[in-house]
């Protein structure tokens, strides 16, 4: 008989109370830039904080195996071990993906699960970046278009992104729209360089598919076995 795993199967899950009062934490925490352009919503203090487990080196290696298996994707870790595109140096420390619950947009969930161990399920960082991108313009951002695809500075004269493309850029960027999520990935690299401004933080992407787009800042720093 199959033995469950009887530890939570993510970080929120383990304390309700406390992912709710983070979610309150964050919300109250985004700001937006009182002068000045481009017109960023962002993060007031909580972007110098990560979430990270207490070392469980002494635990039993069952023990272990259970942490690991409650919070890492071992379907990631073969998927990219595989490809070499994680693990590949023996000389440092093997690093876990995390497992990420969110239901909404897969790079926000995953950013917000890195930095607090909660998911954007209140839309918190989705609607700062989509107020930033409305209230702001391509060229305040520093974004142009360049082969079909975009590139934060420094930037080599190109031609900037028209008004009817960057009105849809913002239209697929708004918590309220169902936007297709081949529209999403295609403007990832927009959503990207807005999103690191409004964390104040670098945002590091490893991915196979689209479909599996996973921050590299959850790999870096927040949980090492």
């Amino acid at each position: 008989m199959e033995v469950r795993n009887p530890l939570p199967q993510s970080l929120e899950d383990s304390n309700l109370t406390k992912a709710l009062r983070l979610r309150e934490r964050i919300a109250a925490d985004i700001t937006r830039l009182q002068s000045g352009r481009p017109a960023i919503h962002h993060l007031r203090s909580l972007h110098q904080h990560s979430v990270h487990l207490c070392g469980y080196k002494t635990s039993s290696a069952r023990c272990r195996d259970l942490v690991k298996e409650s919070l890492c994707d071992p379907y990631l870790l073969r998927r990219f071990e595989d490809s070499r595109g994680l693990n590949w140096s023996k000389q440092a420390s093997r690093l876990f993906p995390l497992k990420n619950p969110g239901k909404n947009n897969s790079l926000l969930d995953a950013v917000s699960l890195y930095m607090w161990g909660v998911c954007d399920a209140d839309s918190v960082l989705h609607a700062a970046l989509y107020h930033t991108l409305a209230e702001s313009s391509a060229a305040e951002l520093g974004l142009r278009r360049r082969a079909a695809r975009y590139r934060a500075p420094p930037l080599p004269p190109d031609s900037g992104i028209c008004s009817e493309e960057w009105q849809n850029i913002v239209k697929t960027a708004n918590p309220k729209a169902k936007a297709e999520t081949s529209m999403i990935h295609f403007y990832q690299d927009i959503y990207l360089h807005v999103l690191a401004n409004i964390t104040r933080r670098p945002i590091i992407v490893i991915a196979g598919k689209l479909s599996h787009l996973l921050c590299v800042d959850i790999y870096l720093r927040f949980k090492r076995c």
